[in-house]
């Protein structure tokens, strides 16, 4: 997201191709429920009507999308997502090739 804010278009973005990802190691998945917390990323128009393009996309429909307070639906990965950005962030401010 180049430094600046999570938008409705970035993390869309981060969900296709997470489930594009994800489908290519399990086929048999078709559907998802996604669950987001309240920030304004996850609750724009752009992300909310994207989502219904996934299933087109990626091969795995969202068929819902629950909504939790903003800062409230934290996990581990959101730790290890913070962890690994900050370790690229650095390679790419050292000149490396991340590819």
């Amino acid at each position: 997201m180049l430094g600046s804010k999570e938008d409705g278009c970035a993390t869309l973005n981060a969900v296709q191709l997470a489930l594009a990802e994800y489908h290519i190691e399990n086929a048999h998945i078709r559907r998802a429920t996604v669950k987001t917390d309240g920030a304004a990323a996850y609750s724009s128009t752009t992300f909310t009507l994207g989502l219904t393009w996934m299933g087109e996309l990626t091969g795995i429909r969202v068929e819902r999308h629950f909504i939790g307070e903003a800062g409230q639906n934290k996990s581990q990965l959101d730790g290890d997502f913070a962890v690994g950005g900050s370790m690229v962030r650095r390679l790419v401010k050292s000149g490396q090739d991340i590819r």
